[in-house]
């Protein structure tokens, strides 16, 4: 099987490019591209989708066994807990959707809602940062208050606010639809409780109990 640093030679050779040329298309030097082609490198994640438009294939065409660890630096990058910038964001959003590989589908799929988790995180910290400078020059600001207290989960006045009734009415169905998914008992009974519906949380303890499952 080739490394992807040779499938990149042979992609470079059949569009008829020397490093240099290939190097200029992607913004990089030539020592750069001749140390992916000797393995001595490997691209970084969020180049491979550049690389795949420069030789008009897909992110696909680059791999041969190579796309796990891939795979595996995205997990990694997010795992860290460090601020995404935007750029980076977008190529490993264009990376995951380009796979096609059948056997990839789920692994592409758990990581593009691990993304998208982690933008919501990034992005709910960064309103949360400026709404509390808003609030130091504009005191009491009802809007700044309800962003501070919700990118902080923190508790809010408004109960029509706070409350939990889509994601408790999408746990409810789940379990009605599959009841396999008993993992979901814990969550549906914590924001129960947390909404103050004690006697519908009663209720699916009851039901949890008689399939077997533990919250």
């Amino acid at each position: 099987m080739q490394t992807i640093g040779e499938k990149i030679k042979v992609l470079r050779r059949e569009a008829g490019l020397n490093q240099q040329q290939l190097a200029n298309k992607l913004g990089l030097s030539n020592q750069a591209i001749s140390k992916w082609e000797t393995n001595a490198t490997q691209p970084e994640i969020t180049l491979l989708p550049d690389i795949a438009t420069a030789f008009g294939v897909s992110i696909d065409e680059l791999f041969d066994y190579t796309t796990e660890k891939y795979l595996d630096k995205i997990e990694s990058r997010l795992d860290s807990g460090q601020s995404l910038p935007l750029q980076e964001i977008a190529n490993y959003e264009r990376f995951l959707q380009d796979l096609t590989q059948p056997d990839q589908t789920l692994r592409k799929s758990e990581l593009l809602a691990y993304l998208y988790f982690r933008c919501g995180e990034d992005f709910m910290d960064k309103a949360n940062a400026i709404s509390k400078k808003v609030l130091l020059d504009k005191p009491n600001d009802k809007s700044s208050l309800s962003i501070i207290s919700r990118a902080s989960k923190g508790y809010l006045f408004d109960w029509n606010q706070r409350n939990h009734t889509e994601l408790i009415d999408y746990y409810i169905t789940t379990l009605e639809q599959d009841p396999r998914q008993t993992a979901i008992y814990l969550y549906l009974l914590d924001n129960l409780l947390d909404d103050w519906r004690v006697e519908e949380a009663k209720t699916w303890l009851e039901k949890a109990s008689k399939t077997g499952s533990h919250p």
